[in-house]
């Protein structure tokens, strides 16, 4: 594909401004947007006004937004209850697309019923020859941190143990266990499945511990080449105050922060016994890559099988909690 790559944007709240936004960054023409009612589709034209400069038509009928702003491709940013319906819905359109983690979840259904959503989604777009993928932008930050750990440790050759901890805001403060799994468990699984491909969770192995604003994982996981990686991913939901956010291998931890720089571009910030470096926004890198897959120049971040992959592992752990609740 050559020239510009048309994208929109399906549920412009929080998370889909800022697609929007590195959409149009990386050099995309964001053409159109679905809400979920007039009044939303209202609210969310004059917010991507004020942030892109543009005006970016909404709209409440996903065949009309494909008919009259014919994008190659979109963003499916909507809640996750939802995220099967329009992942399936862009994929019959022929349309590439990018999922917001987590591939598919809608707590009104069982475990089994989730899963077989995540499979359907996976196999309509291989099915169709059309590009899916999932965002779950820490897979964006792997790269620097090779770098940085291989420049002080020499070649990191395999995961032997991981470590992963991440804590929001949440949903308004009071997120029980279960939603802060939902919410946030995609972001380090994804490293855990990019660490170790073909990654099975070693049977028996799963432990948790549980509070009602957080969940500590811990497990052992198995890659298709046999090696076997010790793994502990600590989740929070805190209302105020600092958020901590750290992952790494073998012991070499690195820390995470988002802000904007001196110039106000948000960038990402990792840091390491005192030191400090300075990289393009993780969702940003990660927006590229699927843009770049879109043209035919490379692979998504996540495919849509590590997508589901992800997705497999979040509930057979959440499982392993909830068991233990």
């Amino acid at each position: 594909m050559s020239g510009d790559v048309r994208v929109a944007i399906i549920g412009a709240g929080r998370i889909g401004k800022q697609h929007a936004k590195w959409f149009r960054a990386v050099g995309c023409q964001v053409v159109g947007f679905l809400g979920s009612s007039p009044e939303s589709v209202a609210r969310r034209e004059a917010e991507l006004a004020q942030m892109l400069g543009i005006h970016v038509p909404g709209y409440t009928d996903f065949a009309r937004l494909v008919a009259e702003t014919r994008p190659d491709a979109v963003s499916v940013c909507s809640p996750h209850a939802q995220h099967c319906a329009h992942v399936l819905q862009a994929v019959d359109a022929g349309l590439a697309t990018l999922c917001e983690k987590p591939l598919a979840w809608d707590e009104r259904k069982t475990h089994a019923e989730i899963l077989a959503d995540g499979q359907r989604m996976v196999a309509a777009a291989r099915e169709r020859g059309v590009l899916l993928a999932m965002n779950a932008q820490y897979v964006a930050g792997m790269q620097a941190y090779r770098e940085w750990y291989e420049a002080e440790r020499g070649p990191l050759e395999r995961a032997t143990c991981y470590e992963a901890v991440m804590q929001s805001r949440g949903r308004g403060g009071g997120a029980e266990f279960e939603e802060v799994w939902i919410d946030l468990g995609p972001h380090p699984l994804s490293l855990v499945v990019k660490w170790n491909p073909g990654v099975q969770l070693v049977p028996g192995s799963v432990r948790c511990t549980l509070r009602r604003k957080e969940l500590v994982a811990e497990f052992q996981c198995r890659a298709d080449t046999g090696s076997v990686c010790d793994c502990r991913i600590r989740l929070g939901n805190v209302p105020e105050g600092v958020l901590q956010r750290c992952f790494g291998v073998n012991g070499f931890m690195v820390d995470y922060q988002g802000r904007n720089d001196a110039q106000g571009v948000f960038r990402t910030y990792l840091s390491h016994n005192g030191e400090e470096r300075e990289y393009p926004d993780l969702l940003h890198t990660s927006i590229e890559h699927f843009v770049r897959a879109v043209r035919g120049e490379g692979p998504p971040l996540i495919s849509a099988e590590e997508g589901y992959r992800n997705l497999a592992l979040q509930v057979e752990i959440l499982e392993q909690a909830v068991r233990e609740a």
